[in-house]
């Protein structure tokens, strides 16, 4: 099987996993998904998470190892500082649009707290998200939902 470095991944990349803690998250640059915490990268949040990409390529990070330390996680004097990770990627198969449409929803509807604050009609975005006719529709809606990159501790 075919391995790929982050640096091969077809942006925007949409990344969620199983865990109910853990938002469905829009990449729109593979610097943000190559940082995070210390203990993130030693929790395994990586192998947790499974990513599709600009095409609906299913993906599977396979290794993810320590690069460098990078910036504050936010200013301050305790503020942790976050860390830079090379990402050894697998793919996995193709998706159809329709099961892109399927993961994507479901993600959302499963996270609907993180939306709560949000002034636009959640069904409404999900019933666009399923209506969608490519996967660039889809990535307009997620980034009308504003699916923020979130500090991973």
């Amino acid at each position: 099987m075919q391995r790929l470095n982050s640096s091969d991944l077809r942006l925007p990349v949409f990344v969620y996993s199983g865990d109910p803690h853990e938002s469905p998250t829009l990449y729109r640059e593979k610097g943000f998904l190559e940082t995070c915490s210390q203990e993130a990268l030693s929790n395994g949040w990586y192998e947790r998470i499974s990513l599709i990409d600009e095409i609906g390529t299913s993906l599977k990070v396979v290794e993810a190892k320590f690069a460098r330390k990078g910036r504050k996680a936010w200013p301050g004097l305790f503020a942790p500082r976050l860390i830079e990770v090379n990402l050894l990627i697998q793919p996995g198969p193709e998706l159809t649009l329709e099961q892109v449409k399927e993961i994507v929803a479901r993600q959302i509807l499963f996270h609907r707290k993180m939306f709560r604050d949000t002034s636009l009609n959640l069904p409404e975005m999900v019933a666009k998200i399923r209506d969608a006719a490519s996967m660039a529709q889809i990535w307009s809606v997620l980034q009308l939902l504003g699916i923020a990159i979130p500090y991973r501790s």
